[in-house]
């Protein structure tokens, strides 16, 4: 005789999204590398380079440039092109720091740039990293793999130590503190970021040119404060950051379907495959104790459809304490 099945009610089948380990797929290169003007011009669009650089092992070439703050004595702080062996990079956000407050309005030395600039598949094996400005010019350049073209979010502010961000799960986001000198009085030799990790920490003069540049991959969806602690805070500062979305981005596990076979006291359920390398089902009376492991070893190799290319779905026998339940609810993690 054909076993029944039958769905539990709605409060049983509710399935709690839980993204456990995930992890991002865009990653850090772990190689980087820095660089300063070694002179001040009043003539624009003079270029200044970097050592060679080798991207060909990247997917992304990533340069945070800053400019100093200018004065009457001089030119303003600007950024006009970055380029990679001749190619042109793409700026992806920019930030205009606090003014230094001397002067009338509209002569523009007063102003300031970090910017971050990219590159996406970068082919020569040993290039050199240029800029175009119009005044003393930091930069930190390193690669990133398992990105998709271009960019995602980004977010400037001014004067400020933090900025929010959203950014989707599996992405990068880059974050950087900039400052320009406003007044001699700016310095990020101290400065550390709060989220993520420091790629850099470029200190010219301490009190007029420099930046913090951090990254962090992102596991969730949610809006977070990309942050930097100094010891010697300065409000001619700014922050800026930039999300670079992954070339294959991950699917969200939910739970999509459940089914309850009273008879054998046993639960079916479905979820979209996420090419994790297992996943562990758990269970709750009460959505307060998930310490009962249902299973902790699912791989989409027990998979009970195969014929299905985009789920996964199993089915497990429950615990006999939790047989005659008025409500189960059940929790996916994804494990290493």
């Amino acid at each position: 005789m054909k076993t029944q099945k039958k769905y539990l009610p709605i409060a049983q089948a509710l399935a709690v999204l839980v993204l456990g380990s995930a992890r991002a797929e865009v990653t850090y290169g772990g190689s980087f590398q820095s660089w300063q003007t070694r002179t001040t011009t009043n003539t624009d669009n003079v270029a200044v380079a970097g050592s060679g650089f080798d991207a060909s092992g990247f997917d992304k070439l990533v340069v945070i440039a800053t400019t100093e703050n200018g004065n009457p004595s001089s030119p303003a702080g600007r950024i006009d092109t970055v380029t990679y062996d001749g190619v042109a990079l793409t700026q992806a956000v920019f930030s205009l720091p606090i003014a230094f407050d001397a002067g009338p309005p509209e002569i523009p030395w007063n102003q300031t740039y970090i910017s971050i600039w990219f590159l996406d598949n970068p082919s020569t094996s040993d290039g050199v990293i240029a800029t175009t400005g119009n005044n003393r010019i930091v930069a930190t350049a390193f690669g990133l793999n398992g990105t998709a073209p271009g960019f995602g979010n980004t977010v400037a502010v001014k004067p400020s130590y933090s900025a929010e961000l959203s950014a989707t799960p599996g992405s990068i986001v880059v974050s950087a503190l900039g400052m320009g000198g406003g007044g001699n009085n700016a310095d990020s030799a101290n400065a550390e970021p709060d989220s993520g990790t420091k790629i850099d920490n470029l200190n010219v003069a301490s009190n007029w040119l420099g930046h913090v540049v951090a990254y962090e991959e992102v596991s969730t969806t949610e809006a977070k404060t990309y942050s930097f602690t100094d010891s010697s805070p300065t409000n001619d500062v700014s922050v800026v950051a930039v999300e670079f979305p992954s070339a294959q981005p991950q699917v969200e596990l939910k739970i999509t379907g459940i089914e309850y076979l009273p008879d054998t006291n046993e639960v079916t359920l479905t979820w979209p495959k996420t090419g994790a390398p297992s996943y562990t089902v758990r269970l709750s009376p009460d959505l307060v104790d998930w310490s009962n492991d249902v299973d902790d070893g699912v791989t989409e190799g027990s998979d009970e459809n195969p014929d299905d290319p985009d789920n996964i779905t199993r089915t497990f026998a429950l615990p006999v304490n939790f047989e005659g339940s008025e409500r189960l609810f059940f929790r996916l993690e994804m494990g290493n």
